[in-house]
């Protein structure tokens, strides 16, 4: 638009135009949210929830009205809005890093809370940043800019509670209420360093890179339209396969993986033949097919047939494990 900011950008006119526009800035929101999605989902990160809106016609009427922006569709930097939140503090870096690698997302400026504060302060630390979006427009303006807020669990509670009853809350609230409220702070920001210690020392266990490996399957399965199986069972299995094979699990994740993506139709021949929905599926021959571990089993059939052969020999999957080596044209390499 042409007209001179000073002529235009009234409250009410504000308003009136924002108003006209509001469809497409709910479109905008949307295809914001999935940039954000998709730019977490790209670098392995599974935030707890994602939150996304645009502002209330009446918020920005009223926000014009004491900011005065020269042009509120550019200057207002939370006109649009997207909270991320987290289980982990340090999924917070992470998410800041996933959106700075993305091209359709470009970041303005970042404001962390945890470095702005006092030593001495007790305030609230999450992460917003200032997000342009390129590629997404409207009739009010070419340059959408939307921010980004992202907190841990703990801190979105906390900061959900104390915008209700003390920041939007009741006036005379008495500061030894408020101080109750920062205090409760203290116990948000050890709860977020101590979950942190805890995760990261459970992960550096080996047993918990086969509990992975086992719930890489089970989603797997389960995103197949197989069914999740026997968890007890799968993980049970699965330590089993580890052992023989002496093949470290984060190698048969990315092995399995791969194998899922580019052999879907021979899994689903598998399914059809033996699987627990077959006419021929007999649960005392079959049951390794019914179970998500029928997946790596069937990527390691792919890889190297006869080494599983060996490997397995003297489990007692060996016998699960040739029903499926037959679909798949491997039973030569069994006993």
């Amino acid at each position: 638009m042409s007209i001179p900011a000073a002529e235009i950008w009234t409250p009410e006119r504000t308003f009136n135009l924002y108003l006209t526009a509001l469809t497409e800035y709910e479109s905008a929101i949307k295809q914001i949210h999935t940039r954000v999605e998709s730019a977490l989902a790209s670098c392995g990160l599974k935030p707890h929830k994602i939150e996304s809106r645009y502002k209330d016609p009446l918020s920005l009427f009223v926000k014009q009205g004491t900011k005065n922006y020269v042009t509120p569709w550019t200057d207002c930097s939370d006109l649009l809005g997207v909270r991320v939140i987290v289980q982990l503090f340090s999924d917070k870096a992470k998410v800041l890093q996933a959106i700075e690698q993305t091209d359709d997302l470009d970041i303005l400026e970042v404001d962390d809370k945890e470095l702005d504060r006092d030593y001495k302060e007790l305030a609230y630390a999450g992460l917003h940043l200032d997000v342009r979006c390129s590629g997404i427009t409207t009739s009010l303006s070419d340059s959408l800019r939307c921010e980004v807020q992202v907190r841990t669990v703990a801190e979105h509670t906390w900061a959900e509670i104390e915008h209700e009853y003390i920041y939007k809350g009741p006036g005379l609230i008495p500061k030894e209420t408020q101080r109750q409220f920062a205090r409760v702070l203290a116990l948000v920001e050890l709860m977020d360093i101590e979950l942190d210690r805890g995760v990261r020392t459970v992960s550096e266990l080996d047993s918990f890179s086969i509990l992975r490996l086992t719930r890489l399957l089970s989603q797997s399965a389960h995103d197949l339209g197989w069914g999740r199986g026997s968890h007890h069972l799968s993980l049970q299995n699965v330590e089993e396969i580890c052992h023989r094979t002496s093949i470290r699990p984060t190698d048969l994740e990315q092995m399995t993986s791969s194998y899922i993506s580019e052999k879907k139709a021979d899994l689903d021949a598998m399914q059809e033949k033996i699987g627990p929905r077959s006419a021929y599926f007999d649960v005392r021959i079959h049951l390794l097919a019914a179970q998500p571990e029928a997946l790596l089993i069937a990527a390691l059939l792919n890889d190297n047939a006869y080494k599983l052969a060996t490997d397995m020999q003297q489990s007692d999957l060996y016998q699960q494990i040739v029903p499926i080596a037959r679909v798949m044209g491997k039973r030569s390499q069994f006993s």
